[in-house]
């Protein structure tokens, strides 16, 4: 019984040596090493050349390279000062900067912005003909002094003052646009600026005739042009008209036509010390003056009498006086824009008119011909193929409408003239020809 006492007291004893020797190793110590760490630092550069730093944690010395040349890193103490050049590139850069310090590096990154250089935002400048000198904006975000290379044309000189592009532009007097570029430098960099210059447009009445009746008129017509372009008018060459310009525009007095005929005249308006545009003045009473008999001249010096007069339905056409046509009947309807003075013949269009060949009563129908250089001739299953009219009044009242193909075919081809045929109606009901006027003209003396 003792003895298990004695082995029971020392299981005891060892437990607690064990139990004691625990206790003092948690309690031991422990100091870690430092870990290398960055503080402070924003390495991002405007294109200017400029500095920024990093500031190390670390227990040990410290050192720091650059892997590109145009960015520099040195170390004061535990600090890592950036150094960056100018970038002249509108491309933006980065370096990357390795940092060692306690047996250990870490990396960063530099990066610098690309140069902003720029005229009118880099886009195209566009003005009119007029001559201005124009002050055009010019962004650059470097620190060199701005510089333009001379014009390259006569018409166009450059400088920059106060930071800004002055681009001073001679009249175009010409129809057509013209361009050129003004090369602007700052250092090593460059940026071009496209100039584009409009050609001189002089519009009149948009582009139209200015058509009246017989009576006295008092009218303002517009007149277009590039702002900036001065314009008079030349007296009237004629005693029954009278011009001037007034806010712009083109005034026109009118006497009352009591010559029983038509009349017309010229405005001339004068620009820029020699330029001119010309706007065709036509006063006559329509049914009166324009309506009547004409002569048809076609071919090779034939003729024919037409009376161009108002149909039935209240549009226009042409009734033959004479020759085995009028003996049928053949009345050809045309439509007469009275505001333009352009008459159209349509193709494909049934004839209020028969013809009788071999016992057989067909239909006449017209049929408009083009041609091309070759003189090759040609027409088409459409219902707006045309000639087109375009009347003209001379200084003694003579009318003559010239006529060409419409748009129905392209400029490659020219009109040859109106064929009358014979059929069953229509383009697909064509049997043959029973005549055909060439290059026709109508002609009123």
């Amino acid at each position: 019984m003792k003895k298990t006492s004695f082995y029971i007291f020392l299981l005891a004893l060892v437990s607690v040596v064990f139990s004691t020797t625990s206790c003092k190793e948690d309690e031991v110590e422990y100091t870690p090493k430092e870990t290398l760490k960055l503080q402070n630092y924003n390495l991002l550069f405007d294109c200017n050349a400029s500095q920024g730093s990093v500031t190390v944690q670390a227990s040990g010395a410290v050192s720091a390279v650059s892997e590109q040349s145009w960015c520099t890193a040195t170390v004061s103490g535990n600090v890592v000062n950036v150094s960056v050049t100018d970038n002249n590139s509108v491309e933006g850069r980065s370096s990357k900067i390795t940092i060692k310090a306690d047996n250990k590096d870490v990396e960063v990154v530099a990066q610098q912005k690309g140069l902003v250089f720029s005229a009118n935002k880099g886009s195209l400048y566009e003005v009119n003909a007029a001559a201005n000198e124009h002050v055009i904006d010019i962004t650059y975000t470097g620190n060199k002094d701005i510089t333009v290379e001379p014009s390259e044309v006569d018409w166009a000189s450059f400088s920059i003052k106060d930071g800004k592009l002055y681009a001073d532009l001679q009249l175009n007097n010409n129809k057509d646009m013209r361009q050129t570029e003004a090369k602007i430098k700052a250092g090593d960099a460059t940026t071009t600026l496209q100039i584009r210059q409009g050609g001189l447009f002089f519009i009149v009445n948009e582009g139209n005739d200015y058509i009246s009746g017989d009576n006295a008129i008092s009218a303002n017509v517009t007149i277009e042009t590039p702002e900036g372009i001065g314009y008079t008018v030349e007296p009237s060459s004629v005693d029954w008209a009278r011009f001037s310009i007034v806010n712009g525009g083109l005034h026109i007095d009118l006497d009352e036509n009591e010559t029983g005929k038509p009349r017309q005249t010229d405005a001339v308006i004068t620009y820029l010390g020699g330029l001119t545009a010309k706007l065709n003045i036509q006063q006559a009473d329509f049914d009166k003056d324009i309506l009547g008999t004409y002569t048809l001249q076609y071919g090779s010096g034939s003729t024919r009498q037409v009376e161009l007069e108002k149909a039935s339905d209240g549009q226009f056409q042409w009734r033959f006086l004479d020759g085995n046509i009028a003996n049928l009947g053949v009345k050809v309807p045309v439509h007469i824009d009275q505001t333009t003075n352009i008459m159209t013949v349509l193709s494909n269009v049934d004839l209020d008119a028969t013809y009788v060949k071999d016992g057989v009563t067909y239909k006449l129908t017209t049929r408009i011909l083009y041609q091309n250089s070759a003189g090759s001739l040609y027409s088409k299953n459409s219902d707006k193929l045309a000639m087109l009219g375009n009347l003209t009044i001379d200084e003694n009242g003579k009318c003559t409408w010239n006529f060409v193909i419409n748009d129905e075919v392209t400029s490659t081809y020219s009109l040859y003239g109106l064929r009358i045929g014979y059929g069953t109606g229509g383009y697909t009901g064509w049997v043959g020809s029973y005549t055909t006027f060439s290059n026709p003209v109508l002609v009123k003396e």
